[in-house]
């Protein structure tokens, strides 16, 4: 802060050399002290005008950081638990395994690759089978709707075959502890099996019928087995949707799900918590974000008024410095004026001794004007002395400590989720 100097102690108004050079000293004195009076007023108010930091922000940064900290150590506990829960329920599938007698690794389901299967093979089957039903002039292009069709019931009810009836049919079977039911759902699997199977059979010999009448009215009242053998591009008809139906209720038993009861057991094991700490983890970043986000704005709308109190006082420092400096300027000032009075005089008792020629080389008479001095503001000569900085009145390092927290409660949450990756149980151990 700014520190006015002390009270001057005024002359004695004594001089050498005469009541005029007394005089002069007198009224320049008095004339200082008011000047120095005036702008002492000045720096008291300049001083007085000092603003301060803003209330309460430094604390509410603090307890947004502290907040940050908070949300960090929920999502630190939370996905601590869902680790807990991955590894009981990676038990629960160990001994799942085990009461099946299932000797490998649960598989892993992807409805995406079911469809990049079964949709080409729908289209590759219906395509060839539409192919052959024109060949050779036997139907026209209407044949290529049929067709597909028939490719989309075929490879769609292979899928459900092996989906219901197939993952049945051996259900258990190596279980060391068979249960009453399960040969019977064994039994039952393997009738639905066969049904399927026929109903396929139906499906593709009905194709192949229609390649060889040219038609699909009257199949069955015209159906000739010999007559297929016979149409090569029949037989070959028949084969392609014999390997559809293969295909796609392989598919239907194993792709679409694991062994009845695992794939429930594997999702809660792997995808349902990793879904579930993914959504904790990125809940949490954007609880924290926000958290920043909002004290940022704070800070901000902080830091602006006091930008504009930095601009506006140091602009009045600017001119309270000039005030100083025009006050210094009038003492040196009123000692020449002094000096000249006192020289003036001295010239005038010198002609009234000796004449002209006595005041040619005379000097101005040595005066005891430290009084003046007394007078001087001394210590603004610097303009630092009086420049005010943000950091005077701004707590500018509360946004420096603010990205601080949050970075480091966001590293903490990251951490925890690379953590939960890295320690979850390996499914290749099982079986």
């Amino acid at each position: 802060m700014l520190n006015s100097t002390h009270e001057p102690e005024h002359a004695s108004g004594e001089t050498p050399t005469g009541r005029a050079t007394q005089l002069a000293m007198m009224s320049e004195q008095a004339g200082i002290a008011r000047s120095y009076d005036d702008t002492c007023k000045e720096i008291d108010e300049f001083e007085s005008a000092a603003p301060e930091p803003p209330r309460g922000l430094a604390e509410s940064v603090d307890a947004d950081i502290r907040e940050a900290r908070s949300v960090a150590d929920t999502a630190e506990q939370t996905i601590a638990a869902h680790l807990q829960k991955r590894f009981t329920a990676f038990e629960a599938l160990r001994a799942k395994l085990e009461e099946d007698g299932i000797d490998r690794p649960p598989r892993k389901t992807d409805v995406l690759a079911i469809i990049a299967v079964t949709v080409p093979l729908i289209c590759f089957e219906g395509a060839i089978t539409g192919t052959m039903f024109v060949a050779e002039g036997h139907m026209g292009f209407e044949a290529y709707p049929i067709a597909m069709l028939f490719a989309l019931v075929n490879v769609v009810f292979g899928l459900l075959i092996g989906y219901l009836p197939g993952r049945y049919a051996t259900y258990r079977i190596d279980a060391p502890v068979q249960r009453p039911r399960d040969a019977w759902l064994r039994r039952s699997a393997w009738l639905g099996c066969g049904l399927g199977a026929l109903a396929l059979s139906a499906l593709v010999l009905a194709a192949a019928m229609t390649r060889v009448l040219g038609t699909h009215d009257g199949i069955w009242s015209s159906f000739s087995l010999g007559a297929i053998f016979n149409d090569a591009i029949a037989f070959v008809v028949l084969l392609i949707g014999i390997a559809a139906s293969i295909i796609s209720v392989m598919k239907g038993m194993i792709g679409i799900s694991d062994a009845p009861g695992i794939t429930p057991l594997l999702k809660q094991a792997t995808s349902e918590l990793e879904d579930a700490v993914e959504e904790d983890a990125e809940k949490a970043q954007r609880a924290i974000e926000a958290i920043f986000e909002r004290s940022e704005h704070r800070i901000g709308k902080a830091e602006r008024p006091a930008k504009r109190t930095v601009k506006k006082r140091n602009a009045g420092a600017k001119r309270l410095l000039s005030v100083i400096r025009r006050h210094n300027d009038k003492i040196l000032a009123a000692k020449d004026k002094v000096r000249h009075v006192a020289l003036s005089e001295a010239r005038k008792a010198a002609r009234r001794r000796g004449g002209l020629e006595a005041c040619t080389h005379l000097h101005a008479p040595e005066l005891d004007l430290s009084s003046f001095d007394a007078f001087r503001i001394v210590g603004f000569d610097d303009p630092g002395a009086v420049q005010t900085h943000l950091a005077d009145v701004f707590p500018v390092e509360t946004h420096a400590k603010l990205v601080a927290g949050r970075d480091k409660a966001l590293a903490r949450i990251r951490a925890a989720h690379a953590h939960f990756k890295a320690a979850g149980p390996d499914l290749g151990s099982l079986g």
